[in-house]
C-alpha cells in the first residue's frame, strides 16, 4: 500500500478529531465566556464518563461484529442493586463498589449465552434484555437513594479520580485488542465470522466474552452515574444506548466489525460531553435536545456508511 494512501485512511479513521474541534469552536462562537472557561473544560470531560463507560460497552459489541440494545438497562440496573447493597450495610463497605460491576457482569453473561452460545440475533436479543432489565431495576427500586458509605460514591463524586479511571480502562483495553493475539482473534471474529470459523478460531466463545465485557464496562457506569450524581434515581442511564451508539461510530468504531481504533472512542464521548454542555450554557429546551441527539445517531451511520465507500474506493484504486 503507497504511503499517501496509509497517510489517507489513518486521517479518514481519525476523523472524530476535527469534528470535536469544530463542534467546540461553533459553541465557543456562542458563548466563549462559559465554553473557554478552565472550569467548564474540565465539567465537560467529567460529566461524560459515566456515559463513557457505555460508549466503551456498544464499541466493544461493535468490534466484535454485534449490538447491544441493553447497555443502558444494565448500567441503571446495576446502579439500583449496588445502591440497596450499598444504602443497607448488605456487605462490607470496601467491597460495595464491586456489586454493581458484577450485576452487570453477570447481565452481560445472560446477553452472551442468548447471542455466544444459542445463537439468537444480536439485536433482537438485546432488545428483549433491554425489557427484562428495566423491568427488574423498576421492581427492585424505583425511588431514589441518597444514603451511601462515602467509598461508594469515590470514583464517580471525584473528578479526577473518574477520569483516571476511565482512561486506564481505555488504556487496558486498547492493549487487550491490539497488543494480544486474544485480541487479533477478537477483531478477526468481528470483520468475518465465516474466515474466523474456517480458521478454527472459537467463534460463540469470543462473542459470549463481548457481551461479559459490555456488561461489565456497563456495571461500571452504573457505579459512576451514581457516584456523579451523589444519589441513585430510577432514571439513572435511561435513553443513553443510542447516544452510545452514535459516540462509539462517530469514534470510528465500524458498524461492519472488526475495524476501528478503541482510543478514538474517547473523542466520541469528548464530542457527546461538548453537545450536551454547549447545550446546556444555551439553555436550549430537553425537547430539541431529543431532536439534535437524533440527528447526531443518523449523522454517525451515514459518516460511518462513506467512510465505507471511501476506504472501499481507495482500495481498489491502490
Amino acid at each position: 500500500m503507497k504511503l499517501g494512501t496509509k497517510t489517507y485512511l489513518g486521517a479518514l479513521e481519525n476523523i472524530i478529531w476535527p469534528i470535536v474541534f469544530i463542534v467546540y469552536g461553533i459553541f465557543c462562537i456562542l458563548n466563549a465566556d462559559a465554553m473557554l472557561s478552565v472550569r467548564m473544560i474540565k465539567d465537560i470531560a467529567y460529566s461524560a464518563i459515566p456515559l463513557g463507560f457505555i460508549v466503551l460497552a456498544e464499541a466493544i459489541v461493535l468490534l466484535n461484529g454485534n449490538f447491544d440494545l441493553s447497555v443502558g438497562q444494565i448500567a441503571g440496573l446495576s446502579a439500583a442493586v449496588g445502591a440497596i447493597f450499598a444504602a443497607n450495610d448488605l456487605v462490607p463497605p470496601a467491597f460495595t463498589p464491586f456489586v454493581p460491576i458484577i450485576v452487570g457482569t453477570l447481565c452481560g453473561c445472560v446477553n452472551g449465552i442468548l447471542v455466544g452460545k444459542i445463537g439468537l440475533n444480536a439485536f433482537l436479543a438485546t432488545l428483549g434484555t433491554f425489557l427484562v432489565f428495566d423491568g427488574i431495576q423498576l421492581l427492585t427500586r424505583h425511588t431514589v437513594i441518597f444514603e451511601f458509605p462515602e467509598i461508594y460514591l469515590v470514583p464517580g463524586e471525584i473528578w479526577y479520580v473518574s477520569i483516571l479511571i476511565f482512561v486506564c480502562a481505555l488504556g487496558c483495553l486498547h492493549i487487550f485488542l491490539y497488543k494480544t493475539k486474544y485480541g487479533y482473534h477478537y477483531l478477526a471474529v468481528g470483520s468475518s465470522q465465516k474466515a474466523s470459523g474456517m480458521l478454527g478460531l472459537p467463534i460463540s466463545k469470543i462473542i459470549f466474552l463481548s457481551f461479559v465485557l459490555s456488561g461489565l464496562l456497563s456495571g461500571i457506569s452504573g457505579l459512576f452515574y451514581t457516584g456523579y450524581l451523589g444519589a441513585y434515581g430510577p432514571l439513572i442511564a435511561e435513553d443513553t444506548v443510542f447516544m452510545a451508539f452514535a459516540a462509539a461510530v462517530l469514534g470510528g468504531i465500524s458498524l461492519k466489525g472488526g475495524r476501528g481504533k478503541i482510543i478514538n472512542v474517547f473523542g466520541g464521548v469528548i464530542l457527546l460531553g461538548i453537545i450536551s454542555s454547549g447545550l446546556t450554557v444555551l439553555a436550549v429546551s430537553p425537547y430539541v435536545r431529543r431532536v439534535l441527539f437524533g440527528v447526531l445517531v443518523v449523522t454517525a451511520i451515514i459518516i460511518d456508511l462513506m467512510k465505507n465507500r471511501i476506504r472501499e474506493k481507495v482500495m481498489k484504486e491502490n
